[in-house]
C-alpha cells in the first residue's frame, strides 16, 4: 500500500472516488480517501445507486477502531489513525 498511498500523496491533484456500497468498507479505499484528505487533494465523489452515506455511528471513533482492528493490515502503520479516518 505504500506505493498506492504515495501516488495519492504526491502524483495526483484530484481523486475520483467511485462510491459503491462497499467502497468505504475496503481499507485501501478508506486509506486513499484519507491520504487525499490529509494532503489537501480534491476528492470528487461519484455515487452509484448502491451507495448510501455512512451513518454517524459508522464514522464514530468506536466503529473506526473496530474497522482498523478487523483489517488484514493496519492503516495506522501508514500513519492513518482513527481520527484521520473519521475526519476524511
Amino acid at each position: 500500500l505504500d506505493g498506492l498511498f504515495d501516488i495519492v500523496r504526491s502524483k495526483i491533484r484530484h481523486l475520483l472516488v467511485y462510491l459503491t456500497s462497499d467502497t468505504l468498507k475496503r481499507p485501501w479505499c478508506a486509506g486513499e480517501v484519507t491520504v487525499a484528505y490529509l494532503t489537501h487533494k480534491r476528492a470528487v465523489p461519484l455515487h452509484t445507486a448502491s451507495f448510501h452515506s455512512p451513518s454517524d455511528d459508522f464514522i464514530s471513533a468506536a466503529h473506526i477502531l473496530e474497522y482498523i482492528a478487523q483489517s488484514d493490515f493496519s492503516l495506522a502503520d501508514y500513519g492513518l489513525g482513527e481520527q484521520a479516518l473519521s475526519d476524511a
